[in-house]
């Protein structure tokens, strides 16, 4: 968090958050939708927070056999982000061009 709130003012994104949790992260459940400190990131983008169960504790998620589970997490993130982007009808321009 202090890395959070040192940063310069931030715009609001149209871009969705992907957050891949530690396993120190307790998620609660409410009326079926998880609740977890999302580090304010929810409030920072016009679309939703989308939350993953990682493996190890915060700061060895890239480390040993954690890092291997969670850079798995982090393909099928990227791999279902760019089947969406190339999806028929989907505008280059509204994706960013990039």
């Amino acid at each position: 968090m202090e890395y959070y709130h040192s940063l310069p003012p931030l715009e609001i994104m149209n871009a969705e958050v992907h957050m891949v949790l530690s396993e120190q992260v307790q998620l609660k459940i409410q009326n079926g939708d998880p609740l977890v400190d999302t580090g304010c990131w929810d409030k920072w983008t016009r679309k939703q927070t989308l939350l993953y169960r990682g493996f190890g504790e915060h700061e060895d998620m890239f480390l040993f056999d954690a890092l291997e589970k969670n850079a798995k997490i982090v393909r099928e993130i990227l791999t279902t982000i760019s089947s969406r982007n190339r999806s028929p009808g989907k505008n280059k321009d509204a994706a960013g061009g990039r």
